[in-house]
């Protein structure tokens, strides 16, 4: 039977469409509403139109300040169910979540409720405001933020087994909590099934997204500068980078004197494009220190198109990438720098993590089977 559900989530914008967590609220917000499904997003980003049949209600705010307003337009809406994207601060501030016991509510989590261990450990890698941002929400005590989730809301959906086994040992048996990682549209991510080496044999290390210090993109340069051989190099498709942070990027690589063998290109990439990178690359490097979206997709696009990954050991990455990749110690250079070398010089391993890529991706779900799972939950 349709319904009529309401997501409550941040920045929802059509520029923020292909990233996460905004791609996977709005791939499940698009299949419910293939099934006859009424959706409605509110949300405090920028985007004042109706993108692809979903109805947008804009706000100042999701935190408390914009309380009034939100709870006058779920009011006004009278969703059968409600998915709100939450973290620790938002559970202890956002008084508006008072009025989710009147619906069905679901929790999403968009950030991965990171341990003190995590963060601190993060800590010399992060910009100020990356500090502020996620050191904030440990000045949230656990029994807080447990308490508001287990008494406001039915469920939790998150996207990795790492975060669920986290939300169970932190609430126990008082809310049920669901792991639907995101899709992928595999005929978007074609395989290359029978790649040849490139006739000089070079390793062609691949770099995607933006070049921050939160996905570990120094640490990616300083692992280069600790390999040998001007065999190795690495391509930087630094997204969203204008010739501004172009500069700052160049600037980088030339204090570690690595400018002959790194590449760097700003601004963003059409899909085409992106494509073909993923497909010709050796590996693709994935070094986050901290995974704001939880689980990014780009690890399941680079071992779609049968391309190795190498992965930090936080969050849902090493779940993602399995067989397909090798995984090293969150912030260390030098573990990274160990993985680049075993791939350049066991060539054997490399067609194994090729192999395995194959075998993933065809149990990898569709977009269509993760909305179906999303929909058993919001509707029952």
């Amino acid at each position: 039977m349709p319904m009529r559900i309401t997501f409550c989530l941040p920045q929802f914008a059509e520029h923020n469409l292909r990233l996460q967590p905004w791609l996977t609220v709005y791939r499940i917000v698009l299949g419910l509403i293939s099934r006859g499904h009424r959706i409605d997003v509110i949300t405090d980003g920028t985007q004042l139109n109706n993108i692809a049949g979903i109805h947008i209600h804009t706000v100042p705010n999701l935190r408390g300040t914009s309380s009034k307003h939100i709870i006058h337009l779920l009011e006004a809406i009278s969703p059968d169910c409600v998915v709100a994207s939450i973290t620790p601060l938002s559970l202890a501030t956002a008084s508006w979540y008072k009025v989710l016991k009147r619906y069905r509510s679901i929790a999403f989590l968009s950030y991965a409720f990171y341990h003190a261990e995590y963060i601190i450990n993060a800590f010399p890698y992060l910009n100020n405001r990356e500090r502020w941002e996620y050191g904030r929400h440990l000045f949230v005590p656990r029994y807080l933020w447990v308490n508001r989730l287990t008494n406001l809301f039915n469920g939790v959906i998150c996207q990795s087994m790492h975060t669920k086994c986290v939300m169970e040992d932190s609430t126990g048996s008082d809310i049920s909590v669901y792991n639907i990682p995101p899709g992928i549209d595999l005929d978007m991510w074609p395989a290359i099934k029978d790649r040849k080496s490139n006739n000089n044999n070079d390793t062609e290390l691949l770099y995607v997204g933006k070049a921050s210090a939160i996905r570990g993109f120094p640490i990616v340069l300083d692992a280069i500068s600790r390999v040998l051989g001007p065999h190795i190099r690495l391509k930087v498709l630094a997204r969203g980078a204008d010739e501004r942070a172009l500069s700052n990027i160049k600037t980088e690589i030339d204090r570690r004197n690595i400018r002959d063998r790194v590449d760097v290109q700003g601004g963003w990439l059409i899909l085409d494009e992106l494509r073909r990178e993923l497909q010709s690359a050796t590996a693709v490097l994935l070094p986050f220190v901290l995974v704001p979206s939880e689980l990014p997709v780009s690890v399941m696009e680079a071992i779609a198109c049968g391309t190795p990954v190498i992965v930090s050991d936080i969050d849902g990455l090493p779940e993602a990438a399995g067989d397909a990749g090798l995984v090293v110690p969150s912030g260390k250079a030098g573990a990274l720098a160990s993985a680049i070398e075993k791939i350049d010089r066991n060539r054997d391993l490399l067609e194994s993590l090729r192999s395995a890529c194959l075998k993933i991706r065809k149990d990898m779900p569709s977009w269509d089977a993760q909305s179906k799972c999303w929909e058993e939950i919001l509707t029952n």
